[in-house]
């Protein structure tokens, strides 16, 4: 659904049962399968996108490697694990980068529904 539409469907003059009927379908979908279709809807940018996926790619990444994760299972306090824990934090922050590019610079339309209703 083009983001036109969906910011007729959420505004207060029209019938909500299509917005209803909208987001019900779109929470059957998985995290990955919405943001590469909101990328994808909003012409992101190839650099955006990569920042996004990469980054979450590099978490699956360390989650799958069974030294790091066990490293991770034994944290106990400050300074253990700090290097899994740094791989981690510098995923994030790019992935956190890639969302608010995607959110606030990729479409004006979709900048203006999150700042409007928070769309996030």
């Amino acid at each position: 659904m083009r983001l036109r539409a969906l910011a007729r469907l959420a505004s207060t003059e029209h019938d909500t049962t299509q917005l209803l009927t909208y987001l019900e379908v779109q929470l059957a979908r998985t995290p990955l399968e919405l943001l590469a279709r909101a990328a994808s809807e909003v012409g992101a940018s190839r650099a955006t996108v990569r920042k996004l996926f990469d980054s979450y790619d590099r978490f699956l990444g360390i989650l799958d490697n069974s030294e790091k994760r066990e490293a991770l299972a034994r944290m106990t306090g400050p300074g253990m694990a700090a290097s899994v824990w740094e791989e981690i934090r510098d995923a994030s922050h790019d992935f956190h980068c890639g969302l608010l590019e995607l959110f606030f610079d990729a479409n004006s339309t979709l900048s203006d529904l999150t700042i409007q209703y928070g769309l996030f």
